[in-house]
């Protein structure tokens, strides 16, 4: 007997994750862009945290498929 249920309680799967950094001297700004996958993702969250763990900047997407992408700026 095979059992082909897939585990929902997972973690999300990163597919691909990249930065680009478009900071200057007073600012601090960054592009998000991200591929990810899961059975049942509901959302996705990017943050930008400082030393101290503290969230300095997030965005957020509600999704409802297995997978989703986007891009953010972070800033």
């Amino acid at each position: 007997m095979t059992d082909n249920t897939e585990d929902t309680d997972s973690a999300p799967m990163t597919d691909s994750f990249a930065l680009t950094d478009n900071s200057n001297p007073a600012w601090t700004r960054y592009d998000v862009n991200w591929d990810v996958s899961d059975a049942d993702l509901s959302s996705v969250t990017s943050e930008l945290v400082d030393g101290s763990s503290f969230v300095l900047d997030s965005n957020s997407s509600s999704v409802s498929d297995a997978s989703a992408s986007g891009t953010y700026e972070v800033k």
